[in-house]
């Protein structure tokens, strides 16, 4: 669903030969260059496409016209054609060795999904085996679903992109981790194993957003998040792990987007519904921590280089009031501001600093790659942290794999801070089959 389309035509005065002409009722005045921004709303996440299209070599009523675009028809490539509903693919016709506009696609597609994923806070890699279903025309009423089952990990997304006939969308959300990871952690730069936690979480999410213009829009979520802990291998007889409990959580947020910037803030309020003591008897406990605040200021700019090239930079901010070991921000791969290669519940933090840059690669569509690179200033006053940097690097990427299989790939090590071993690994094959 397109929320707003941005489009910015350069005109260029030419003679027939291709060649720029002055500026005069005789020349052909053409659009060689067109850029672009498009924002879709998909699965409740806001997609932001840039393009630019430029057109040379141009000649006008060239020789041989008619004979080439009939070669071009009767080829491969792919063509479209803009229409009244838009573009549409313009596909051979077996009957008439023409080609014809293709009204109408499949919108639902289903793949079987097989991979692994690891991080240290697991005691073993967790394999993945199950489905990938989506559609964007659920029961054709226009609705977006999804459904990602792979054995320990579950996830699945439904929205409406126009809800009630008008331009807020609404949708629900829902993630499920199979098993507990670790939660470890730190203390003036040593871990403290006899402290660590199991924890086990799920949650639900409910959102409604709406456009303002082309380039804003604003957002509201509920989610209620069930957590459950345990004692884990190395955790002390004397430590006291805190209680299963629901997390309610009220978030509101805007988000800008024009001309590849992408400027976004946001908060929550949350409030647990069972907080009681916890922790080794030698510590205080701040009942005041059932309820807290988190807020977060995001600035990202793309740049897109010749031959499909990009390089990406994200510069956040993360802060909040009230808060406790497991309340505060993480560095992991599910957690609010990635590391690349730090492992789920490692290193917590009341507030950080955050930098995010990538490099991507596509080579046809064959084949996409990016390097990424992450920097986080962390401050945890509890554990000493103190603009404590934490730094990782990685390749992300997709592309085709054997047997027809698209491959989805993240690895990360970590370079610098308290994780400065080890690495984590997504990796995931999805295979169509139907």
């Amino acid at each position: 669903e397109v929320i707003s389309n941005d489009e910015t035509l350069y005109y260029t005065a030419l003679a027939e030969d291709g060649s720029e002409a002055p500026w005069e009722e005789a020349a052909f005045t053409l659009p060689l260059r067109v850029v672009s921004q498009q924002i879709f709303s998909v699965l409740n996440a806001t997609v932001n496409v840039e393009k630019e299209t430029l057109l040379t070599r141009l000649a006008v009523n060239r020789e041989g016209f008619e004979e080439r675009r009939a070669a071009t028809f009767a080829s491969e490539t792919t063509m479209v054609r803009d229409t009244q509903g838009g573009l549409r693919f313009l596909v051979p016709d077996r009957d008439t060795g023409t080609r014809v506009v293709q009204e109408e696609f499949d919108k639902s597609r289903l793949f079987l999904v097989g991979g692994t994923f690891y991080d240290e806070s697991f005691d073993f890699p967790l394999p993945l085996a199950g489905i990938n279903w989506f559609s964007f025309d659920f029961k054709g009423r226009g609705t977006q679903a999804n459904v990602f089952f792979a054995g320990v990990i579950a996830n699945g997304t439904i929205s409406d992109p126009e809800f009630l006939g008008s331009r807020w969308d609404a949708g629900a959300e829902s993630f499920v981790l199979g098993i507990p990871f670790t939660n470890t952690i730190y203390r003036d730069g040593l871990e403290a194993n006899d402290e660590d936690v199991d924890i086990q979480t799920a949650n639900l999410g409910l959102t409604l957003g709406r456009p303002i213009g082309n380039y804003v829009k604003i957002s509201a979520e509920y989610e209620l998040t069930a957590r459950r802990f345990g004692r884990a291998d190395d955790t002390a007889e004397e430590f006291r792990v805190p209680e299963d409990h629901l997390r309610h959580s009220v978030q509101l947020g805007a988000r800008y987007a024009r001309n590849g910037y992408r400027f976004s803030v946001g908060g929550s309020f949350n409030k647990r519904s069972d907080w009681k003591p916890w922790g080794l008897p030698s510590e205080t406990f701040d009942p005041a921590t059932e309820e807290f605040t988190l807020w977060n200021v995001r600035l990202a700019k793309n740049f897109h280089l010749e031959k499909f090239r990009r390089i990406g930079v994200e510069i956040e901010y993360l802060d909040g009031e009230n808060l406790d070991r497991f309340s505060k921000y993480s560095f992991g791969y599910f957690s609010d501001a990635q590391v690349h290669g730090y492992e789920s519940g490692l290193v917590q933090a009341d507030s950080a600093t955050a930098l995010h840059a990538s490099y991507g690669l596509e080579i046809g569509e064959l084949f996409r790659l990016e390097a990424v690179g992450d920097a986080a200033w962390a401050t945890d006053e509890a554990t000493g942290l103190d603009n404590e940097l934490l730094g990782g690097v990685g390749v992300a990427g997709t592309f085709i794999g054997p047997w027809q299989t698209f491959v989805n790939l993240d690895l990360g090590v970590p370079v610098a801070g308290p994780d400065d071993d080890g690495f984590t690994l997504f990796l995931a094959f999805l295979k169509l089959f139907k």
